[in-house]
């Protein structure tokens, strides 16, 4: 399969729902960035799982606690590593958030830190 149709397989793979938070309420995520939605103003988490190689968007994040991320269905993220750098990496979160038919932007946590109302707890 050409690389091109591999990802697109992929992409649509992941656009599965994820399991219920009552079945998985903790999900460790690696090759992960912090993504505002420029429509609804939101924050997701966007990555890969580590129990699969499918890209996730979280619902909004409603805390960030040093390596912990809960959003606001009550699922917890542990962040593995580094914020994602790669091209690649960078070129799959970015398709997927396209192909969910959203506008946004990347995020870091000092962009998180220094937005307006700080709505979200850091340390």
């Amino acid at each position: 399969m050409p690389p091109r149709s591999i990802a697109l397989f992929l992409l649509d793979f992941a656009r599965r729902a994820a399991p219920p938070v009552e079945i998985q309420p903790q999900v460790r995520i690696a090759r992960w960035r912090f993504v505002r939605s420029l429509d609804a103003e939101d924050v997701h988490l966007c990555g890969f799982p580590t129990l699969n190689e499918c890209v996730r968007l979280t619902t909004p994040i409603a805390v960030v606690n040093g390596d912990r991320v809960t959003t606001t269905s009550g699922r917890q993220y542990e962040l593995v590593g580094d914020p994602a750098s790669e091209p690649e990496d960078l070129r799959l979160l970015s398709m997927h958030i396209h192909s969910l038919g959203l506008r946004f932007e990347y995020m870091t946590r000092a962009d998180l830190l220094a937005d307006e109302g700080n709505r979200w707890l850091l340390q």
